[in-house]
């Protein structure tokens, strides 16, 4: 056996030392960013809420996972995201080592509080305390009464602070709010606990649910990760400094105000014939939409002002069908069955992109879009007439809300004299776009609602 020399032996040690010293590696555990930026690829879990969605003009966008998106792309990696369908099931991603990261209404309070690290918060949200409308507000102290909260949910964590509560409830596994508000809407349950912010999206397709009690304290938001070291977090926090969440948010940009028209007794009646009766059009609206270029929303408000989705509805005047066109107008519009009701949405589509082809080059947005509506209960005729009225009296007539202020002159027996095509039910054209809006905006929310609950 051949003898290895003592210089030769150090020789070795000392290239072993600096083989150890270029990888940082040898010898121990990589941390958790070292292992993420070695494969390339950040595993992000998240739970959707529906109040962190905005609709971009082709799709909706969830901001949480946007800024997700923002975050990989910050650290020049791949991102994959997974959606949990509850609260547990998301810290049980974390825990079990198949995300990195987790977000989706995730506070550095409660049961996860010592066991997780916790980004800045991006923002807050607050919980109320919601429940049948069948309950007075007396009723609260009746020990028979239940109250439901998600599993892992900030909810819990609420629930741990107010004993007064604590007996009345119950911890469910889902933490899809959809199924919260129809345990309650059906009387399953009597109350839950939902974030304020989720609630306004959705109490508008549960008009049987209403707001009991509002927690005081706001709740931050965060990112959460694995504790066992502070490397990602390290990263998580240098992103926050430079990253303008506010900025980022966005929501539905739904109009609250025209929502908040409706009544108990509207929402209801509005929700049964948007669950029975659209389901049969609504395949004619979107192909309406896509030949039109209008919002099948919208050209499904119209046809709910006109008529209720009625297809065999008839008015005093005489106009019928779904979307109230006189015989004249079908003609015009080359509908060749006015009793059927596809043929009778895509007449109504093609007469609303008529008169918006009359209106001027210089009137655009919403100020066009109300305008084009006023003139199809109106007339476009009249609508000129008020336009006119408009100028005459120092308004603007490309503006709808001053023309809308002018409509009711259309019956005024002075102004009259002034106007062309004479007479016009003005009064009439104001209420009607006040409904076709107010019925699009449901319209909107309730179809977002059904995407939501679907994906």
């Amino acid at each position: 056996m051949t003898k290895i020399s003592e210089e030769v032996i150090h020789i070795r040690i000392f290239y072993l030392i600096i083989a150890c010293l270029a990888v940082t590696t040898c010898g121990q555990k990589p941390t958790q960013f070292e292992r993420i930026n070695h494969l390339g690829e950040l595993k992000a879990g998240i739970f959707l809420s529906p109040s962190r969605f905005y609709f971009n003009g082709s799709d909706y966008i969830n901001i949480d996972q946007q800024h997700l998106i923002d975050f990989a792309s910050s650290l020049d990696m791949d991102i994959k995201i997974i959606t949990a369908d509850s609260y547990e099931t998301l810290h049980k991603l974390l825990a079990t080592n198949e995300v990195d990261i987790i977000t989706g209404n995730i506070s550095n309070l409660g049961q996860y509080e010592n066991e997780l690290s916790y980004s800045p918060p991006s923002h807050t949200i607050s919980h109320i305390l919601v429940g049948n409308r069948s309950i007075r507000p007396g009723q609260l102290a009746d020990e028979n009464l239940n109250i439901v909260v998600s599993k892992g949910s900030i909810a819990e964590n609420i629930i741990n602070q107010h004993t007064e509560l604590r007996s009345k409830v119950s911890v469910i596994d889902s933490s899809n709010p959809y199924f919260l508000l129809n345990l309650i809407e059906d009387q399953i349950a009597d109350f839950a606990i939902l974030p304020r912010e989720t609630f306004e999206i959705l109490r508008f397709s549960f008009p049987s649910v209403k707001i009991f009690l509002e927690f005081e304290n706001l709740s931050p938001i965060s990112w959460a990760m694995s504790n066992s070291d502070s490397s990602l977090f390290d990263k998580v926090s240098e992103f926050y400094l430079d990253y303008h969440f506010e900025a980022a948010d966005r929501n539905l940009s739904l109009d609250i105000a025209a929502l908040e028209s409706f009544n108990f007794f509207d929402l209801r009646a509005f929700k049964r014939d948007f669950e029975n009766i659209l389901p049969n059009y609504l395949d004619a609206f979107i192909e309406a939409e896509n030949i039109y270029n209008f919002d099948w929303e919208l050209l499904a408000a119209i046809a709910y002002q006109e008529s209720k989705w009625n297809q065999d509805a008839v008015s005093f005047t005489g106009v019928r069908g779904m979307m109230m066109l006189t015989q004249d107008t079908a003609d015009f519009v080359s509908v060749n069955n006015i009793n059927d009701p596809t043929d009778q949405i895509l007449g109504g589509a093609r007469y609303l992109r008529e008169l918006d082809a009359k209106m001027p080059e210089r009137i655009q947005g919403t100020d066009r879009l109300w305008l084009t509506i006023a003139s199809y209960n109106l007339g476009f005729g009249h609508l000129e007439d008020a336009r006119i009225l408009t100028e005459i009296r120092g308004g603007n007539p490309d503006l709808w809300s001053d023309v809308e202020n002018n409509l009711s002159r259309l019956e005024d027996e002075y102004w009259i004299a002034y106007l062309k095509r004479g007479y016009a039910r003005g009064n009439e054209a104001s209420d009607y776009v006040k409904n076709v809006r107010r019925y699009y905006e449901l319209l909107k929310l309730m179809s977002f609602n059904e995407y939501f609950a679907s994906n």
